[in-house]
Formats: C-alpha cells, sequence, structure tokens
C-alpha cells in the first residue's frame, strides 16, 4: 500500500463528507473530529521509526480513530494497527475501509472497535487489553484522561503521541515529555505563498508532542 493511494481514497471520503455536511471537520458527541493529515503524519512515522521512539511491530493504537486514516498508515509503516471509534458513521467508514483494503491485500493485520477509548469493554471487543499498547496515538482529544489512564495501566516504556495544532505540549505530571517534531507541508506551504485557492484552510505546520510511560 502506498501513500499516494491513500490519499486519493481518504480525498474522496473527505469530498463525500464535505458534500453532505458542507464541510469535512465534524462535531462528534466525544469531541471534534479534525482529519489527520497523513502527509504530515508519513513524516512523523518515518521519523519516530529511524529515532528508534518507536518500532515496526509494535501495537499502535490510534485512541479515536475516525476514518480509520492512521490506523492504515501505521499499518503501511509495519505496525500493528488497531483503533476505536464512538461516533458511527465514522466507525462504518473506517471499518468499510480497512475491510477493503484488507481483502485487497494492502493492509496485512487491523483491529478495530467502536466504543470509549478509555474503557476496558472497547479493549475486550479487540481481543486486547489497554496496557498491552505500546504506543497510543490521539489528536489532542481527552488527552489528559488518557495520559492518567497511560499512568495507571500501561507498561513502561509506552510511547504517547498527541497530535497538535500547538506547538506547546500539555504537560503531565506521571507521562514525560521527551520532544517535539514539526510537521511541515511544504506543497501546502507553497501553494499557500502562490495565493492559490483551497477547498479547506490547509493544516501547513503541525506538531507532534512524544511522551513517555517511565
Amino acid at each position: 500500500m502506498s501513500l499516494s493511494f491513500l490519499s486519493k481514497h481518504y480525498a474522496e471520503i473527505d469530498e463525500l463528507r464535505r458534500k453532505k455536511h458542507g464541510m469535512i471537520t465534524r462535531g462528534t458527541e466525544k469531541g471534534l473530529f479534525v482529519p489527520t493529515p497523513l502527509v504530515h503524519m508519513t513524516d512523523a512515522f518515518s521519523a519516530l521509526l529511524k529515532d528508534r521512539i518507536i518500532s515496526k511491530n509494535s501495537l499502535f493504537l490510534d485512541a479515536g480513530c475516525g476514518d480509520g486514516r492512521i490506523v492504515a498508515l501505521a499499518g503501511m509503516f509495519g505496525l500493528k494497527p488497531y483503533g476505536i471509534e464512538y461516533d458511527d458513521e465514522f466507525f462504518s467508514i473506517a471499518s468499510d475501509s480497512l475491510k477493503s483494503m484488507k481483502e485487497n491485500g494492502m493492509l496485512k493485520e487491523y483491529g478495530l472497535a467502536k466504543g470509549d477509548f478509555l474503557l476496558e469493554s472497547s479493549y475486550r471487543k479487540l481481543g486486547k487489553k489497554f496496557r498491552e499498547f505500546n504506543i497510543v496515538f490521539n489528536f489532542i482529544n481527552m488527552c489528559n484522561e488518557l495520559a492518567e489512564k497511560i499512568h495507571i495501566e500501561s507498561e513502561k516504556g509506552t510511547v504517547f503521541l498527541i497530535y497538535d495544532t500547538s506547538s506547546v505540549g500539555v504537560k503531565f505530571e506521571n507521562v514525560s515529555y521527551l520532544k517535539t517534531i514539526t510537521l511541515r507541508d511544504e506543497d501546502a506551504i507553497r501553494r499557500y505563498n502562490n495565493k492559490e485557492k483551497f477547498t479547506d484552510l490547509p493544516m501547513m505546520i503541525d506538531y507532534l508532542h512524544i511522551y513517555v510511560k517511565k
């Protein structure tokens, strides 16, 4: 599976959502859905693996996985990806997308469950326990509650990744800050500087804050 395929697939999904709701972002019962830019997380996964902050075959959890795009991307990088999503519509989109990718040989394995990522019952649907995950990813949604769950339940060395639009990461008492990766979409920056029109507000520069359970 390639980034170009994933980008095309989710661009089509974004367009359908735009036609249905008028925009690709949408509020849900648990928070605001904002699609994580695949180009940013491609750079992030590459850096994380290169710096040995994470390793292939690790159990990866996208807590609040939306339409499943980061679950798919994590699989492309050799992680064992799992996602939990509470919203009916996004869970359905993620389920259909990931199932199709696996059936077509593009995704080796994945796990997906509908539920609240703070509840252990959601992990039972995956056949896992929360503490088994080596990497926990979240788009800055209920990150304080997740950090506390990691502190109480996770093994030492568990990596907590928070995708954020702010360069200043959240401070947690019991999960240690490691570093921040700046994520730049050079194509979007070029288009913005050339005063080209965007269908949506471009996420040109975002940040991935990295924490570790000590």
